[in-house]
Order: C-alpha cells, then structure tokens, then sequence
C-alpha cells in the first residue's frame, strides 16, 4: 500500500530481541523521512478501510489509552482524546495492536555530535504557530516555530524551534497549526555560539508538567 522497499522496514520492542509472546504488540520500525510519510498516508488511507484488516485501536483499548494519558499526562480528557485522535502510528491488525516508529536514515543527521550544547533557562508557557513540521515524525520530534506570545515564565527572544522527547506528542501538530505549550527552555550553542533558544518538552525540570496542546 505505501510502495516503500522492504528494506526500509524493521522490527523493534519484544519481537527484536525475542521475547515476544501470542499477545505482545507489534512494535515496527520504518527508516528514511519519505518511506516513514509514505507509510503514514497509507495507514491513515487503510484506517477508512478497516475491512482490510489494519484499523484503528479498538474503543475499549482507545479509552484505555486515553486514561492512561490523562493520568500520566496531567491532560484533561478533552486535550487527551484531541492527541490521542491525532496518532496515526498505534493501530491494530488483525485484532493485534501495532505501532511505527519513524526513523532518520544515516545521510539525513545534519548534525555532528558535539555540534550542539544547550543551557537550561527555565521553564516557560508560550503559543505559537509551526513554521516547520519536516522533523515532527522523529524522536526527538522538533518543530521550527513562531513564538505569539509568552503566558508565563521565563521569557526570552528568538525563540525559535520546539522539541519533544515525549512520544505522545510526535507528529502531534503539523505546518501552519497554531499550538500552546508549556517546557524548559533551553539556550542553544552550535560550535560555542549561541544560536537561538528552544522549548524543551519531556525533561525531568518540569516535573511532568509539560506539554504540547494543538490550539483548533
């Protein structure tokens, strides 16, 4: 369905180091930026179709979900089932559930390591719009953006990219989406300048607290 070769597909989770049982999920591993977007249309695409076997988690377990994120989260059930609604990777087949898991081929890093150094600042809430969602599909997932205002916290200029290393909230909001979020912020050195600042989500500063909330 989503024409990619073979060998941009993978295992990961129980089924990769061989512990999986009849009733462990289907953790799966797509490699490369186009394959990994051309896998999200033709999942989306199936899910309409449900008859073909691969379709959307089943409500109990949907409502399963939802508690949990809630719970662990501190989302309200509304904002919760906004997110929730809005993942395309965790699904069923079969009667078994399945999650993908995009993945950066070698060739598309564009950074050294070492390249970056960041400096926490504090934590702030901000809205804003995405200006930039070509990352967003990865872990970590980042975001070029434009910041509208700041509602509370440590304030800054050129505040400028998003970042989340909380699965929940990957691929959460895409280009030209307005969006509130709340993280650490963090001042980012390339070579030893200081480049521009980001927004932390996932770090252990803001307690759990933090989060990405698309704005509709």
């Amino acid at each position: 369905e989503a024409d990619i070769p073979i060998s941009d597909l993978g295992v990961t989770g129980s089924i990769l180091i061989g512990i999986h049982r009849p009733f462990s999920d289907i953790d799966l591993v797509v490699y490369g930026r186009e394959s990994a977007l051309k896998v999200r249309e033709a999942l989306k695409r199936l899910y309409q179709e449900p008859k073909r076997g691969i379709d959307k988690l089943p409500q109990d377990k949907f409502n399963e979900l939802l508690d949990r994120r809630q719970r662990l989260f501190y989302l309200s059930k509304d904002d919760a089932e906004i997110i929730c609604m809005r993942k395309w990777n965790r699904g069923s087949f079969k009667g078994k559930d399945f999650s993908m898991h995009p993945v950066k081929k070698e060739h598309e890093i564009n950074e050294a390591f070492g390249e970056f150094k960041y400096k926490p600042i504090g934590i702030a809430t901000i809205r804003g719009i995405v200006v930039n969602a070509v990352d967003a599909i990865f872990m970590p997932s980042r975001w070029m953006i434009e910041v509208e205002d700041f509602i509370e916290g440590r304030e800054v200029n050129n505040l400028m990219e998003l970042c989340s290393y909380e699965g929940l909230y990957m691929g959460v909001i895409g280009e030209g989406e307005k969006f509130e979020a709340k993280g650490k912020v963090e001042a980012v050195y390339r070579r030893g300048r200081l480049s521009h600042y980001r927004l932390l989500i996932g770090s252990p500063e803001a307690g759990g607290l933090d989060y990405i909330k698309p704005l509709l």
